[in-house]
C-alpha cells in the first residue's frame, strides 16, 4: 500500500512527514524489532522471527 506525503506540524511546531516506507528504509525497518525488543521484557516473540535475524545482519 502506497500513502501520498502528508506534513503536519507537532505540539512544537516542528514539521513531520507521514509517508510509505521505501526501499531506502529496508534497513532501519529491519533494525526496529531488535533495538524495541531490546529495550522491552515483553516483547521475548520478537527475538525469535525472521526479522530479528535480518536485522543481525544490517
Amino acid at each position: 500500500m502506497h500513502i501520498s506525503p502528508v506534513t503536519i506540524k507537532d505540539k512544537k511546531g516542528r514539521e513531520i512527514i507521514l509517508r510509505s516506507a521505501s526501499e531506502h528504509d529496508a534497513g532501519d525497518l529491519l533494525r526496529y524489532p531488535k533495538i524495541t525488543a531490546a529495550e522491552s521484557s515483553r516483547l521475548p516473540y520478537i527475538r525469535n522471527t525472521a526479522a530479528w535475524e535480518s536485522a543481525e545482519q544490517c
